[in-house]
């Protein structure tokens, strides 16, 4: 038999969760590399955690405060990320991500999209059309500035075998990367469909049309 689950019940169990991957203390800017991976796992974790709120089944805990929290999560992470020396390559303007800085941005672009996706859709759902219109523009309005992450260079890399001259190791790490980039480049279609579903819903046809 399933062992009973222990005080407080599914609410229980989610809020000591989201407390324990909550006190986890950020490293400092010149950690080594596997202490900010661990940070950021646990921020990501927390953000996904957040996602699943809805389903605990508790009035207390509702699903469109869950997408709520696991932004604001997913943003946090974000801004982090550049600080970290592990994670970049380069100084002043030329500074950018090294390749396990994409990978985590990545990660958390795929938590950040998904979740205002889920939050976007309940909001509409809700009849709550004024909330999903200041939820859902801004971020149909970045997906059309920023186009596709799945680009020529991903594709090269979802085929496993990296660029020329990587090792097997930088190879498969390439590939998680372009598989993020296809599942964020997806959340994305979501969040332009949720926009279209706005404005049809408005009777806003020809803005809807445009997002097709």
């Amino acid at each position: 038999p399933d062992a009973p689950l222990p005080a407080g019940g599914k609410k229980g169990v989610f809020e000591r969760a989201a407390a324990d991957l909550s006190r986890v203390p950020p490293p400092g800017p010149a950690a080594a590399e596997d202490e900010v991976r661990g940070y950021v796992a646990c921020r990501l974790r927390l953000a996904a955690l957040y996602l699943t709120r809805g389903r605990v089944g508790d009035p207390a805990l509702d699903a469109l405060g869950g997408y709520t929290e696991a932004l604001k999560v997913a943003d946090d992470v974000l801004a982090k990320i550049p600080a970290f020396d592990a994670l970049t390559e380069g100084a002043g303007a030329d500074k950018k991500p090294n390749l396990d800085g994409l990978e985590l941005t990545y990660q958390g672009l795929d938590i950040r999209t998904r979740a205002l996706y889920l939050r976007g859709k309940a909001l509409v759902d809700a009849d709550k059309l004024d909330e999903a219109a200041a939820a859902i523009t801004p971020a149909v309005e970045a997906v059309a500035r920023s186009g596709a992450l799945f680009d020529a260079r991903m594709r090269q890399w979802n085929g496993g075998e990296g660029d020329p001259g990587d090792d097997e190791a930088t190879a498969a790490q390439k590939k998680k990367v372009a598989a993020l980039a296809a599942a964020i480049d997806e959340s994305r279609r979501n969040v332009l469909m949720a926009g279209f579903k706005l404005r049809a819903v408005q009777g806003k046809k020809d803005d809807a049309v445009a997002l097709l």
